[in-house]
C-alpha cells in the first residue's frame, strides 16, 4: 500500500509544485496589476504564499530523496522556512503570552507532552516551529493517517518525526509506544480534539463527557489532573505536561481595546 500510494502522490505533487513555480512569475505580475487597481496587497500575497510553499515542499522532497535521515534537522529546516515565509508574506508573528512557560522552565531531563488545539494546518506549523526553534525541543507530532497522502509528511513519518494514527483501534497503543520511546529534550505534540476548534464542537464534547460521567460540572478546572490520570492508565512514562492555545482561536468575549491586530487590505 505504501509504495502504491507514493507512486501516485510523489509524481502528482511534484508536477503540481513545479507548475506553481513555473507559472508563478506570470501570476505575480497579473496579481500586481490587480492589486494596483484594487489598492490592495492581497492578490500578490495570495500568489506568493503558494509559491513559497511549493519551493519549500520541493526542497524538502529533494533532501528526502537524496538520503536525508536526520528527522530533527529536516523538521527544523522545514519549519524555519515555513515560518519565514508566513512572516514575510502574511506578516504573521508568533508572540508568547507573558504567562507562558519560558524555554528555561522546560525540563531537559525528561520528555514533554504538549497538548494543543488548532484552527487549521497553519496553526500546527506555528506551534511546531515554536517548540522546535524557540524551545529547542525535538518534536514528535501525532497526525491523522490521511495526511500520509502528502508525500513529504509520508517520507518524514518513516524517519520517526511523525506518528500517523490508524483507524484500526490501535491509536492508543501507537501513542503509548511513541511516548515510551522519547527521551529528555523531546516533546510529543498532541491535538486531543482531533479536528479544528469550533465552539459547537467544544460544547458537544463537553456535553458528551458530562453525560457519560467522565467530567463533572467543575471538571473543566481540573483538566490537567484528568489528563495526567488518563495518561497514567495508559502506563505512559513520566512526562511533563503543558497546554498550548493559539490566541487566534475564536472567543465569545469582545476583544480588549488594548489589543491591535495588523490587517492588510
Amino acid at each position: 500500500m505504501t509504495w502504491l500510494r507514493r507512486v501516485v502522490t510523489v509524481p502528482l505533487l511534484t508536477a503540481l509544485m513545479v507548475g506553481v513555480l513555473v507559472s508563478g512569475p506570470v501570476l505575480l505580475a497579473v496579481a500586481g496589476l490587480v492589486g494596483l487597481a484594487a489598492r490592495s496587497s492581497r492578490p500578490v500575497r495570495t500568489v506568493a504564499l503558494p509559491m513559497a510553499y511549493a519551493f519549500t515542499e520541493l526542497r524538502t522532497m529533494v533532501k528526502l530523496l537524496c538520503g536525508e535521515r536526520d528527522c530533527d534537522r529536516l523538521m527544523g529546516d522545514f519549519l524555519t522556512a515555513a515560518y519565514a515565509a508566513v512572516r514575510r508574506i502574511l506578516d504573521v508573528e508568533v508572540v508568547l503570552d507573558p504567562s507562558s512557560v519560558t524555554p528555561a522552565e522546560i525540563p531537559r531531563n525528561q520528555p514533554v507532552i504538549v497538548l494543543s488545539r488548532h484552527c487549521g494546518p497553519g496553526d500546527t506549523v506555528l506551534v511546531a516551529w515554536l517548540l522546535t526553534v524557540e524551545y529547542r525541543l525535538r518534536v514528535r507530532i501525532v497526525l491523522k493517517a490521511v495526511l500520509r497522502w502528502e508525500p513529504v509528511l509520508d517520507f518524514a513519518g518513516k524517519l520517526g518525526c511523525l506518528c500517523f494514527l490508524s483507524r484500526s483501534g490501535r491509536a492508543r497503543r501507537q501513542i503509548h509506544d511513541l511516548a515510551a520511546s522519547l527521551v529528555g529534550g523531546q516533546a510529543l505534540l498532541l491535538f486531543p480534539e482531533g479536528a479544528n476548534f469550533t465552539w459547537a464542537r467544544w460544547r458537544a464534547a463537553i456535553a458528551e463527557l458530562r453525560s457519560t460521567g467522565r467530567i463533572s460540572q467543575a471538571g473543566g478546572a481540573r483538566w490537567l489532573e484528568t489528563t495526567r490520570s488518563a495518561l497514567a492508565k495508559m502506563n505512559m512514562p513520566p512526562m511533563d505536561i503543558t497546554a498550548w492555545s493559539p490566541s487566534r482561536i475564536p472567543t465569545r468575549r469582545a476583544p480588549s481595546p488594548k489589543r491591535k491586530y495588523l490587517r492588510h487590505r
